[in-house]
């Protein structure tokens, strides 16, 4: 058990990762925002994605995200391959008692493998949807606006179809977040884990059919706050976050 108790400690690899593009994703959240403030339009009820400045500059931030994102997926493969190789555990079936104490739902260093894998895909694809969503919603949105001849997107009518069609472009997204949380509980055998996927899942829906835009005013400025994207950025950040340290606390990975 010295070998296993050593390994649990200090490679937390699962858990590194996973903290690691949370706060990325964050930092991007932040320039983003900052980004929005900077190039905002005049009229205050247009969507940013109409705006070229925001549009390029976000595409920027994407596409550092996701090259980073890949890179820690990419290390901390490594790094597992390296424990696997040096510590014996490249046979999932070879410790299988001694890496199953008494119910324990601590993972092997083959199926952290695994996991990385399957987190890997998951938020790189995640962002890449984003960015692809993001494009294909604001060529909704330019269409819908030629349809309005005479009037701009601050009609409250555009408004509205704007704020009741957003949620289209987070449903991929938050599916494979969601799908990522449950796995991982399957893996882990939480049942927290489970569960948590269910009412996130449910949190979404309630969200896109219920929930109306919230406008607040900041700095003098007027800003929509779609409850959608709200949920979805939390996921992928603050929730995504607080899921690393669970079960690097409760699960040793």
């Amino acid at each position: 058990m010295g070998k296993l108790t050593s390994w649990a400690d200090k490679n937390y690899i699962l858990s590194d990762s996973l903290s690691k593009v949370a706060l990325l994703n964050f930092l991007c959240v932040l320039v983003g925002a900052g980004v929005r403030f900077i190039f905002r339009h005049a009229e205050e009820l247009r969507p940013d994605m109409q705006n070229m400045n925001f549009a390029l500059m976000g595409m920027a931030i994407a596409v550092v995200r996701v090259l980073l994102t890949a890179v820690i997926f990419m290390l901390s493969n490594r790094r597992i391959k390296t424990v696997i190789a040096n510590e014996g555990f490249a046979d999932p079936d070879k410790l299988k008692e001694e890496m199953n104490p008494a119910g324990s739902t601590l993972l092997t260093a083959y199926s952290t493998r695994k996991m990385l894998q399957v987190w890997g895909v998951i938020l790189v694809a995640a962002n890449l949807l984003q960015e692809f969503c993001s494009r294909m919603y604001q060529n909704v949105m330019d269409q819908l606006q030629s349809y309005y001849i005479g009037e701009s997107m601050a009609s409250n009518e555009a408004v509205s179809v704007y704020n009741s069609t957003h949620g289209f472009k987070y449903i991929g997204m938050i599916t494979a977040l969601i799908i990522g949380f449950f796995v991982t509980g399957v893996f882990l055998n939480d049942r927290k884990l489970m569960i948590m996927s269910a009412v996130m899942m449910a949190a979404f829906a309630i969200a896109f059919g219920m929930f109306q835009m919230f406008t607040l005013r900041f700095a003098d400025r007027s800003i929509g706050i779609v409850w959608t994207a709200v949920i979805y950025y939390l996921n992928n950040t603050v929730v995504l976050f607080i899921f690393s340290q669970y079960i690097r606390k409760t699960h040793h990975c």
